[in-house]
């Protein structure tokens, strides 16, 4: 039943949703022709991007990607949408999870471990980059490296913000578009992960990666001219490009 209730929610919300897009081009050559990839975004723009790819018009494909989420609170919810597209997903523990420390990591190289095998076998990953702290937004990307430079497939970044946005009281402060607004989404040139195996060359080439894509958020907020809500009791605050006071 809360299954059903979420994706009809947010059915209806996509409904009234206007889009704008740049980039989508990039990935549908890459389909085209053969060349399957890693879509990386910020785990608060994820619901901005789903949005698009199951109601925009002329979407993103979603039904070639599988999509990774977490087995906590919010990925659950998350997995209850996708279900009701039709759409493939493998879980990972998220910080939230009950499971021990070894079961936890256990779990992750298991994750990890499937969508490496279905990468190599002609598939599509979608994925989120993890951020540390609410107030910084500085995000680790080290899974969707791992992911390129075990498979040899490159990485597209994209990144979706809305005119007007409700920020929810989450751990990554998660970004929900308000009805009837219109919504901007950015994907990024294919970015290649050289194989590298170094754990210090895998960080280096970490940091670059979330660097980009805080860029492309910034950029997507700055073309979308967000404005930010954010529910504090019975308060409502607001701001504007608040992206721009990162620190990259």
């Amino acid at each position: 039943m809360k299954g059903l209730l979420w994706s009809l929610a947010f059915r209806l919300l996509g409904k009234t949703i206007r889009f704008r897009v740049e980039g989508l081009h990039r990935i549908r050559e890459c389909l085209a022709s053969g060349q399957n990839v890693i879509l990386l975004c910020s785990h608060r723009d994820v619901t901005g991007l789903l949005l698009y790819a199951t109601c925009g018009r002329h979407g993103l494909p979603l039904s070639s990607f599988v999509v990774l989420t977490s087995d906590g609170t919010d990925g659950h919810r998350l997995a209850r949408v996708l279900a009701r597209y039709g759409l493939e997903f493998v879980t990972r523990p998220g910080g939230d999870s009950p499971l021990s420390p070894e079961r936890k990591s256990q779990a992750r190289s298991f994750s990890v471990r499937r969508l490496v095998r279905m990468l190599e076998s002609g598939g599509n990953v979608m994925m989120t980059a993890d951020e540390k702290t609410r107030t910084e937004h500085s995000h680790t990307a080290m899974g969707a490296v791992t992911l390129a430079a075990r498979t040899g497939r490159g990485i597209v970044l994209a990144s979706a913000r809305s005119s007007k946005e409700l920020v929810l009281s989450t751990w990554d402060g998660h970004l929900v578009p308000l009805p009837f607004v219109q919504v901007t989404v950015l994907f990024r040139p294919v970015t290649a992960v050289p194989t590298i195996h170094a754990k210090s060359e895998r960080g280096i080439a970490q940091a670059q990666l979330a660097s980009e894509l805080l860029r492309l958020s910034a950029r997507a907020s700055d073309l979308a001219n967000s404005r930010q809500y954010s529910l504090q009791g019975f308060r409502v605050t607001a701001w504007r490009d608040a992206y721009k006071r990162i620190n990259v």
